[in-house]
């Protein structure tokens, strides 16, 4: 089954285009109009090095360029940016998001590289319809997964990719992009990563998407089924005080993650701060595996 933009609230620009020829979508997000277009250009890619720049601090080593983006279309990939109309009826770009097309383990998938939504419009739920447009775009293009990396300790990303999108973690790399890169938004920390897979293809996921995710984990503590890891409910804000308190968040993480994904444990789930009146937390479980030892998120719900 297939999941074509127009299930998840997106309108069409074009709507006499078959689904798989639309590139342009608009949907209204706290009362203001987005509008949501695959880029194909070079002049339409030119200010995605902006958003990169301003999201995540990213320099001239950092950033995919306008150049390099024009390859990204012809992996089967998509370059997918989010505007708003201004008074005069200009659309400025507001966010933008990248994922390369392509095959492992002869299943065909998209590497979602980079998501930025401008500081200016973070209040809108941008970041989240940017996802969820991300996933029927390549599920109406034929992928089955999309996998992408996230900081460990970011809250507001563990409650978007597991709380509301339904992926999990079955991996975590430590360092992956050494300390040097998007200094002003990572602060020089380590750039540990977990590693993300949304499988398409999946009821849980689908249902999350169509229908809106399941409720929010409630659960305070571990439990012979669940382990929790606590994590900052807002990390900015502890690397604004104290970079070795930051410091002292990523090797405990790391500490307590590390060992539980060695062992078969899979993060499936997020617990907010307030849920739980402490710390946020990671929830991790133990769902059966397919016949190639992946984690099977819908028959644990069997």
């Amino acid at each position: 089954m297939s999941i074509a933009p127009g299930q998840l609230g997106f309108k069409p620009l074009d709507p006499a285009a078959d689904v798989r020829d639309q590139i342009a979508w608009e949907q209204t997000l706290n009362n203001s109009r987005v509008i949501f277009r695959l880029l194909r250009t070079l002049e339409e890619f030119a200010p995605v090095e902006a958003i990169e720049r301003d999201t995540l601090g990213f320099d001239d080593v950092d950033l995919l360029s306008a150049s390099a983006l024009m390859t990204v279309p012809e992996t089967g990939g998509e370059v997918i940016a989010a505007f708003m109309p201004d008074a005069a009826g200009e659309e400025r770009m507001i966010a933008a998001g990248i994922g390369w097309g392509g095959f492992v383990d002869r299943r065909p998938r998209i590497i979602s590289d980079f998501l930025g939504v401008a500081h200016s419009a973070r209040s809108l739920g941008v970041g989240s319809a940017m996802k969820r447009l991300q996933a029927a775009v390549a599920s109406t293009a034929g992928f089955e997964e999309i996998v992408w990396t996230v900081d460990p300790l970011r809250a507001a990303n563990a409650r978007l990719n597991f709380g509301k999108l339904c992926a999990y973690c079955d991996h975590y790399e430590r360092n992956r992009y050494g300390e040097a890169m998007g200094q002003s938004h990572y602060g020089g920390l380590p750039s540990d990563r977990l590693h993300i897979t949304c499988p398409l293809t999946s009821r849980r996921v689908i249902n999350a998407l169509i229908d809106g995710p399941p409720p929010p984990a409630t659960r305070g503590d571990s439990s012979p089924d669940t382990r929790l890891v606590a994590i900052p409910d807002d990390i900015d804000a502890v690397l604004s005080r104290s970079k070795v308190d930051a410091l002292d968040w990523r090797m405990r993480v790391r500490g307590e993650l590390e060992p539980l994904l060695a062992t078969g444990w899979v993060i499936t789930n997020f617990a907010s701060a307030e849920a739980r009146g402490r710390d946020a937390a990671l929830v991790l479980t133990q769902p059966p595996r397919d016949k190639l030892g992946r984690p099977d998120l819908d028959r644990a719900r069997e």
